[in-house]
């Protein structure tokens, strides 16, 4: 076990002790989602739907200038999720999602380090007790990997005009190799950054929030893979709309061609009234962009109800459709309850 996954678990656990500690000055706080949801399955070329249950906890504690958090989720579903760290037999399905410790020199300097995910808008805002739609876009994790186990300066200044954010990061992942067999594992040396600038309410819009991305990886001294992408995030009374688009690049020393992945989704919503919304998602994802061996889109369309604040039902109708050798595509309903509860 590497010094980072040692160090996550150490500080998993110790949250988990730390109720013990009721000190005024270092609140304990504990919060977390339970849900279900029928979802297609991971490989979508098959058509399988799947029933998803799935509770997550988060365990946050401040200390002074000291932020301590950790994610765990368990699932049902073997495959699980590759950018967890497993937590207790791998058949109980209990994964650590984030683990980290933060130091606040100030609002515009801050160090972290832990097993962190990778600073794209959806993977910060993935929950399913927030998103309104019952999947997660194709981009995500297709792309820029889904986290990292290293160091991250990070920071924010909000200014009369405009706020602008930052994040420059480092460490290592657990990556395929895509001229790998698939299953196989690699660790990774990696680092990125993403700056993102926040726009003051004008009479066009309410909130308007730009975003840029960068990553590299190194799999060994002969492949090497690079990715770049934007965001942008915007609110005008009743609507919103999210848009994400990234594009990698993989490379290997013999390898006459590199291997590809491109996609993006833009995905409007409505408030319908204070605790109904309607949404619509187009995702679009490549890969082998060269010769166009894989081309999926997919659009969702559905509503999301809230009868109070904590709970969400949501129903998406989803329509597939592939550009391959031997597939063609297929429609659905998917359906999620997710219920967040918070104690403090």
């Amino acid at each position: 076990m590497s010094c980072v996954k040692a160090l996550c678990l150490c500080i998993t656990f110790a949250l988990l002790l730390a109720g013990a500690d009721s000190a005024k000055q270092t609140p304990f706080d504990v919060s977390g989602y339970v849900g279900t949801r029928r979802i297609t399955d991971d490989d979508i070329e098959h058509e399988m739907r799947v029933q998803e249950y799935t509770a997550a906890l988060f365990l946050s504690k401040s200390v002074g200038r000291w932020n301590f958090l950790s994610e765990i989720q368990v699932h049902n579903l073997k495959q699980g999720s590759i950018d967890g760290l497993p937590l207790g037999p791998r058949r109980a399905g209990a994964q650590v999602q984030t683990a980290w410790g933060n130091y606040r020199f100030r609002d515009s300097f801050q160090l972290r380090a832990g097993h962190q995910l990778v600073p794209t808008y959806w993977r910060l805002h993935r929950y399913q007790s927030t998103t309104l739609t019952v999947e997660d876009p194709l981009l995500d994790s297709n792309v820029f990997p889904a986290s990292f186990d290293g160091v991250a300066a990070h920071g924010s200044h909000f200014g009369d005009l405009a706020s602008v954010s930052y994040s420059v990061y480092g460490g290592s992942g657990n990556r395929i190799s895509p001229v790998e067999e698939a299953g196989r594992f690699r660790r990774t040396a990696a680092i990125g950054s993403v700056v993102s600038v926040g726009l003051a309410p004008r009479r066009a819009v309410e909130s308007l929030e730009l975003g840029y991305s960068r990553f590299a990886e190194r799999y060994s001294a002969t492949s090497n893979n690079h990715a770049q992408g934007v965001q942008m995030h915007g609110e005008r009374g009743r609507l919103t709309w999210l848009a994400e688009f990234a594009h990698s690049r993989f490379r290997e020393v013999g390898v006459s061609r590199p291997f590809t992945r491109q996609g993006y989704y833009a995905q409007p919503s409505f408030r319908i009234r204070s605790n109904l919304f309607g949404v619509y998602r187009y995702d679009n994802l490549r890969m082998n962009l060269s010769d166009f061996q894989d081309h999926y889109r997919r659009h969702t369309a559905g509503v999301v109800y809230r009868p109070v604040p904590a709970l969400s039902l949501k129903a998406n109708y989803v329509r597939y459709s592939y550009r391959s050798d031997h597939l063609g595509g297929f429609t659905g309903i998917n359906a999620a309850i997710v219920y967040f509860f918070r104690w403090q």
